[in-house]
């Protein structure tokens, strides 16, 4: 009684009752008025259609008149049952295709909240049901999407801390049990693993906090220039212990943005890494700030650009890049591969401070990876401190 295909049929049935009810009586009236006229005629007394008349049309009416007005009720009536009937019949067909891809797609949505999420339904018409169908189709495609992410999200994380956390268990257990001594450069060792982890640590909560939108940032004049000379600086050392060069392609002129300074050296420090990580010795890495033109409504930005001669990226694998745990070197390779975190959470620092990132990239040419941020030209120079860091960038090295 409560389904959706018995209210349809009902609703059909009650419409076609009150259509016949309401086209019976007018039929009736009219036949009954027209016949009457016609008597009249008949009998040379138009315009005679008076009260006193129309009961005198009704006693002067024989046997074949009052058949021939049974007949047409008759006539009206079993016409009507009939129309009811292929009503009943044709609102139980049209109810029946409305409500069978809607118990397909029940079931489908049962099957998928039972983990099911490889279910899909195919529904066809070109009408609102095949469009709730492709909506249906497109989120168990995003929620398998999502899961097939989250487990391999745990897999990466686990897989992450598993190296350090191995190497710190074995050293540790080595020294308990007198096998080596704790010598500064087996500290050292086990010190760049807890840095390793804490990195790793750190990158997972802001990613967090940025896709969350609740990343705290202290927006202000910042000074691009600045920040690339320091950051590459600091960078510089284990460049040369890789034999690779680093070189600055810097403005002339104003490069102020409005940023937060500490989160601009940490998405730099992302970058390099990421561009030292795939070259080669011997090979050189760019970093270059340049202007960028003033788009149609838009405002204009200044861009730091980092470049590479490394192996470059395919164009399937540079449409993931910016993914969570997506790396191109599918061994895990801790050496050339990273925690897959760092392009992550560059995207993200650089879209919370209102700037957008990109990758370019040609196979065997290399890669570029930059970021652009909105430009800051009314802040005057001198109102930029030049010593001030921020520890918040030093959390990469």
């Amino acid at each position: 009684m409560r389904s959706l295909r018995f209210r349809l049929m009902l609703a059909s049935a009650l419409i076609a009752v009150v259509g016949l009810v309401i086209a019976a009586i007018m039929v009736h009236q009219f036949t009954e008025r027209e016949f009457q006229g016609y008597l009249l005629q008949s009998m040379g007394g138009r315009g005679m259609m008076g009260g006193r008349m129309t009961d005198m049309m009704w006693s002067m009416m024989g046997s074949p008149e009052r058949a021939f007005l049974a007949g047409v009720n008759r006539a009206l009536w079993l016409g009507g049952a009939a129309a009811v009937v292929v009503a009943a019949v044709l609102s139980w067909q049209v109810s029946r295709q409305i409500t069978s891809p809607l118990r397909r797609l029940t079931a489908a949505a049962g099957r998928i909240a039972g983990g099911d999420l490889s279910e899909r339904v195919d529904i066809k018409g070109g009408d609102e049901l095949e469009m709730l169908a492709a909506a249906f189709n497109h989120m168990a495609d995003s929620l398998e999407k999502n899961e097939e992410v989250r487990g391999q999200l745990v897999a990466d994380i686990a897989h992450e801390l598993r190296t350090p956390l191995a190497i710190l268990q074995a050293n540790i257990e080595a020294m308990q049990d007198g096998v080596v001594e704790p010598t500064p450069k087996r500290l050292g060792t086990l010190h760049e693993e807890t840095k390793l982890l804490a990195r790793l640590v750190t990158d997972l909560r802001d990613l967090s906090l940025a896709e969350a939108g609740q990343l705290p940032l202290e927006l202000g004049p910042v000074d691009l220039t600045a920040v690339v000379r320091r950051t590459v600086e600091a960078v510089r050392p284990l460049a040369k212990s890789r034999s690779i060069d680093v070189v600055e392609d810097l403005l002339t002129g104003s490069s102020l943005v409005r940023a937060d300074a500490g989160r601009v050296e940490q998405v730099l420090r992302n970058l390099l890494d990421n561009a030292l990580r795939y070259s080669e010795a011997g090979g050189k890495v760019s970093v270059a700030i340049e202007a960028r033109p003033v788009r149609a409504g838009g405002s204009p930005t200044i861009a730091v650009i980092v470049s590479d001669e490394g192996p470059g990226i395919s164009e399937d694998d540079l449409r993931h890049v910016f993914d969570r745990f997506y790396r191109v070197d599918p061994s895990r390779n801790r050496a050339t591969g990273g925690s897959g975190i760092g392009l992550s959470l560059v995207k993200y620092l650089v879209e919370a401070q209102g700037g957008h990132a990109w990758a370019k990239s040609i196979l065997g040419q290399g890669s570029e990876f930059g970021f652009a941020l909105p430009a800051a030209a009314d802040i005057a120079e001198n109102d930029i401190d030049p010593t001030a860091e921020s520890t918040r960038g030093l959390l990469l090295t």
